[in-house]
């Protein structure tokens, strides 16, 4: 069985604290810092477009009427279907109208992990080098 090590890189994005972490077999050299930029750059990405505090997000653009259903960027299609289908099958228990505006903030957060682990970290599970990685939030 081969030795590994586990190294954590932390990363403060969307107003909390996320961990990546990598198992890396013992004596290999995997650089980590790239792919925690990438991630970082990205939950940078999601938070512009995302946040309900920042007034140039599609967030706030849709919620002024700025932004038209045919202007809608790929994500936030993804994120606007999940979260109908969310008020859907929580019966609105989840309801990103709680408001009276569009607010996915109970979502995103969720959906940007699984999307930042499935682009960036689980194609390292086929490098030799990395046999485990995760990408964990706390609130």
């Amino acid at each position: 069985m081969t030795e590994t090590k586990i190294i954590t890189k932390q990363i403060s994005a969307m107003g909390m604290p996320f961990s990546v972490k990598f198992v890396v077999a013992t004596g290999q050299d995997f650089q980590a810092a790239p792919i925690v930029q990438k991630v970082t750059r990205y939950l940078q990405h999601i938070d512009q477009d995302f946040s309900p505090f920042k007034t140039t997000s599609l967030v706030c653009q849709f919620q002024r009427g700025e932004l038209a259903a045919t202007d809608f960027t790929a994500e936030f299609q993804e994120v606007y279907g999940l979260a109908m289908r969310a008020r859907e099958a929580t019966a609105g228990a989840f309801d990103p109208f709680y408001s009276g505006h569009f607010d996915p903030t109970g979502l995103v957060k969720g959906w940007a992990i699984q999307t930042a682990f499935a682009r960036y970290l689980q194609p390292l599970l086929t490098n030799e080098t990395v046999s485990g990685g995760c990408h964990q939030w706390r609130r």
